[in-house]
């Protein structure tokens, strides 16, 4: 198929129809082959997302204890350079 859809291209007949109706023909195959392995996967997908739900739940309260050390770190730090700046002033 793609050895005449090629053939008629060189030959110039209908160039521009038979490069919409090839790039149809590949959109065809990629939405197939997407939906056959959504579809497919749909399940191990599902159980994929579950887990890094519950280690994401599962590791809020740290990040969040994280986060605020951070931040009153940085805030402390920045603080103690403006001070030592200011003696040197």
């Amino acid at each position: 198929m793609f050895a005449i859809i090629i053939a008629v291209n060189q030959l110039g007949i209908a160039q521009t129809l038979v490069n919409t109706l090839f790039m149809g023909a590949v959109a065809l195959a990629v939405l197939a082959l997407g939906l056959s392995f959504g579809l497919g996967g749909r399940d191990v997908a599902a159980k994929i997302l579950e887990r890094w739900y519950t280690e994401g739940r599962d590791k809020a309260g740290k990040i969040a204890d994280a986060a605020d050390q951070a931040a009153s770190g940085s805030a402390a730090a920045v603080g103690g350079y403006r001070n030592k700046r200011e003696d040197n002033e």
